[in-house]
């Protein structure tokens, strides 16, 4: 018999279903509720997998109540209960590559707890999402969520990228922790659709598309389209898509992997990053900003959960744990996926008819989160300060520095001083035991408000107390961290670590950068004919590159040590002047950079101008990151490697480059906290470190570069405009060794969580100057957060370059018993716990390089 009728006898499967909520872009009309309802129960051999926001169930219920009640009918009915499949219980469907590991986890433990709200049957065995809504840990989350399956295509909505194709019918998925979950991949054969950038050949299980998979030895050929709600197609096949192959049976992903695909599989794929081949408007103002705001609320929550768990166990504070949940709320909103790829759309939230776009209310929440942590921080700080807190402008005061970080840490604090508290002394700064710390007093360029500089020493979680009182000198007078101008017109800063030369003819770029305990080495490629933390790009209107290495800059020293020292450099790029600051401190290996651009008017900066924008052309002016304005790093490193974070891992590149200009060739060029390049050897390397997720650029005949601007067409034809200045913040780390023997990774998190001073009273100063709840020195452990439920404490850890062999950590507080459980709160053992002191207790833990374990503190006192 020919193989073509051979085939036509075989079954192949179909996963229809629903995408939106009340939340996103997709929305969800008043009344689809009903739409589905009917639906469901006229079409029998229908079959549906909802991806729609837990949140939109509190706005049917208020809004449609009958029909709320009928669809939990539904779920409660044995005979519909099978048909109906929810397969993305996340608050807001994010990306999730692009946000941090935690945000991951509370994505999905406050969507299902919503859901289970609502609905208290429903069981998550299944994730598969309608975007590319994928990164490379979920084995690990979604498992320790109770998840057994993912699903690794968007047939229909591939407009920010797909997965890599590999494989056939099911793979098992590794995660970088060793984790394994079953999954039906891209399919080797499913091919991007002709003529369009949002499809693969998958999205209408056409005779061509099953009939490949059946000749690749795919048993089970499934295809898959989500509608969006709104859409009243009914079943996708025979409405939407006339033509499909036949016999096709719809199915729900669960009931698809439980009982129709096959069961085993010896294709054990160690998907990483680079296999999820996603691209958003990077560079984009809008964007950038979104991403920048997203990831200061991320930062301060997390640190805030750790403030306040110190408050309640040494102060008996209350948790703010609602409160808490409304900005989690607000963080989890912000990384929706619409959010991040049609960030000028109107924002259907509440139904509001404000007209306020995905932009303007990323910046209302972020706002509002910043004012309700500011807040939190200082009530836990007011419970930690059992006394009169002295802010006035005499006397004695006393300072308490806080370390959210699982590591001891030796940083530069600064604290506002009232104005004329300095009048006519110095300051001198003391620690707990008497010790004088170096100091060094400036002033806010703008407000010429008076800062103290000092170095502190302050244990891992925990703080430590200051005494200031007047003295003799505004600064220290030991030798430290300077900078001079040369005779030749350039700049010189050292530090114990670093000798910088910068060059003001040069656009105020970085000329040389020697290390001086690394045998002097020189970090930057001096052949190249790009300059470090030089600004290039292609501005289209011109028809020419630009570079802030075209004019000269004027530098400023803002600050000139003991402790530390900062530059301001003024230039221009094309028409428009920029303002950089280089800070580099005594004893720190992070030397911090920062851009403020005041655009004149608004330059189109990219590859072309692409005018006559079509959906179905692959090639598109703001994939091509060559052209956009970015910073330069060129290194003196040979056969460069790269590595790269992403949530709860790390992986070496295998990009040869980071560069493509089509949408059938999109790279994953993202960089989410930090990239690090090193030579062949892993003798030295310098790690490139960002305040917000954006792409880098990379490849052997082009240095390391950091995406800084874009301004032209984008997704659907949008012009993605310069409305006003563009602020990036970012730094750099020359190191020896690969990126975990440097500590690159505790270097990002330090600089995402920065020591947080604050005024306290003498008596808390006296009482306990110095505490530290948990340590976990020489793990490799990070804590990924700190927050209570009731009386207990929860605390997640993330194994980020230790072994797996069995650490100590102590907790600086006592307990009934510590549990370590799943992240859906289900406990997996008891740990053995044993008593260090009368208010202190230590526990073993192990756990894989990139493994995820969370303990509970029962009881807590």
């Amino acid at each position: 018999m020919p193989l073509s009728l051979r085939v036509y006898g075989q079954t192949a499967y179909f996963a229809d279903g629903f995408h939106g909520g009340t939340v996103g872009g997709g929305g969800y009309p008043v009344g689809y509720t009903q739409f589905i309802f009917h639906e469901i129960k006229k079409h029998t051999q229908w079959k549906v997998n909802l991806e729609i926001e837990p949140g939109t169930w509190d706005t049917v219920e208020i809004e449609h109540p009958s029909y709320y009640e009928a669809f939990k009918s539904l779920l409660s009915d044995s005979s519909y209960a099978g048909r109906i499949d929810f397969v993305n219980p996340s608050v807001a469907q994010s990306y999730l590559l692009n946000i941090s590991g935690e945000s991951i986890i509370r994505q999905f433990q406050y969507g299902m707890k919503k859901l289970h709200q609502h609905f208290p049957q429903l069981k998550f065995l299944t994730y598969a999402p309608e975007e590319p809504c994928w990164t490379s840990a979920l084995p690990e989350i979604l498992s320790s969520l109770g998840f057994k399956y993912i699903v690794l295509k968007n047939p229909n909505t591939c407009w920010g990228g797909y997965s890599r194709a590999h494989g056939g019918e099911l793979v098992n998925w590794i995660g970088p922790d060793g984790t394994s979950i079953k999954a039906v991949p891209r399919y080797t054969n499913e091919e991007l659709q002709p003529n369009s950038t949002w499809q693969t050949t998958a999205f209408g299980n056409s005779s061509k598309y099953i009939q490949s998979s059946f000749q690749n030895g795919i048993r089970h050929p499934v295809g898959m389209t989500y509608q969006d709600c709104g859409w009243r197609f009914g079943p996708w096949l025979d409405n939407a898509v006339k033509r499909y192959y036949q016999p096709t049976e719809y199915v729900t992903w669960s009931n698809y992997f439980e009982h129709i695909a096959m069961q085993h599989t010896n294709d054990n794929w160690h998907l990483d990053q680079e296999d999820l081949q996603v691209a958003l408007m990077w560079g984009s103002q809008v964007l950038q900003r979104i991403a920048r705001e997203e990831r200061k609320t991320n930062n301060t929550l997390l640190q805030t959960g750790k403030i306040a768990s110190m408050a309640k166990v040494y102060a008996n504070a209350s948790y703010p744990h609602l409160i808490l949940h409304k900005v989690w709320r607000n963080l989890l909103v912000s990384q929706h996926h619409d959010v991040w790829i049609v960030p000028y759309n109107m924002v259907p939230y509440y139904r509001h008819q404000s007209h306020i776009d995905w932009a303007e209310q990323v910046k209302i929440w972020a706002n509002e989160s910043d004012t309700i942590l500011t807040q939190l921080i200082d009530q836990a700080n007011n419970a930690l300060s059992s006394g009169t807190i002295n802010t006035g402008n005499s006397g004695k005061k006393y300072i308490c520095v806080y370390n959210t970080s699982c590591y001891s840490r030796t940083g530069i604090v600064s604290i506002s001083l009232p104005d004329d508290w300095l009048s006519s002394e110095g300051v001198e700064v003391y620690n707990q035991t008497g010790n004088i710390a170096p100091v060094q007093i400036t002033a806010d360029p703008d407000t010429h408000q008076k800062i103290l500089l000092f170095q502190a020493d302050i244990p891992p979680m925990g703080y430590a107390g200051y005494k200031l009182t007047g003295g003799n000198t505004m600064n220290s007078t030991t030798n430290g961290a300077y900078a001079t101008k040369l005779k030749n017109g350039k700049y010189r800063i050292e530090t114990n670590l670093y000798t910088l030369i910068l060059d003001p003819a040069k656009g105020g770029t970085i000329e040389s950068l020697i290390a001086k305990k690394m045998r002097n080495r020189q970090f930057i490629d001096r052949l190249s004919k790009r300059k470090l933390n030089e600004l290039r790009g292609y501005f289209y209107d011109e028809h020419r590159f630009y570079s802030s290495t075209d004019d000269s800059a004027r530098v400023s020293i803002i600050e000139n040590g003991p402790i530390e020292v900062r530059l301001k450099i003024d230039g221009h790029i094309a028409a428009s002047p920029f303002t950089q600051y280089l800070t580099l401190a005594q004893n720190q290996r992070l030397i911090d950079l920062s851009t403020h651009v005041d655009w004149k008017g608004n330059p189109g900066i990219g590859e072309f101008e692409q005018n006559n924008y079509k959906a179905n052309d692959r090639v598109k002016a703001f994939y091509n990151d060559l052209y956009k304005l970015h910073a330069t790093f060129p290194l003196n490193l040979s056969h460069q490697q790269v590595y790269k974070n992403a949530p709860f891992d790390v992986m070496k590149s295998h990009l040869k480059n980071t560069f493509f200009n089509r949408w059938d060739s999109i790279k994953n060029n993202i960089i989410l906290n930090w990239v690090d390049v090193t030579d062949s050897l892993h003798q030295y390397g310098l790690a490139l470190l960002t305040d917000h997720t954006t792409s880098y650029l990379h490849g052997r005949h082009h240095p390391l570069g950091l995406t800084i601007q874009y301004s032209g067409k984008g997704l659907w034809g949008r012009d993605y405009r310069i409305t006003g200045p563009t602020d990036v913040h970012y730094a750099i780390i020359p190191h020896q060794g690969r990126w975990d023997k440097a500590g690159i990774w505790q270097e990002s998190d330090q600089w995402n969580q920065p020591l947080i001073t604050k005024f306290i009273s003498k008596r808390s100063f006296q009482k306990s100057p110095e505490r530290s709840l948990i340590n976990i020195s020489g793990t490799g452990y990070e804590i990924s957060s700190v927050e209570f439920n009731h009386k207990d404490m929860v605390v997640r850890f993330f194994n980020v370059a230790g072994n797996k062999t069995l650490h100590k950590i102590t907790f600086d507080c006592v307990a009934d018993s510590i549990v370590m459980i799943q992240l859906n709160g289900e406990i997996i053992k008891k740990l053995s716990v044993k008593k260090e002191s009368p208010h202190s207790i230590s526990v073993h833990l192990s756990m894989p390089r990139f493994g995820i374990r969370t303990l509970k503190l029962v009881n807590v006192k």
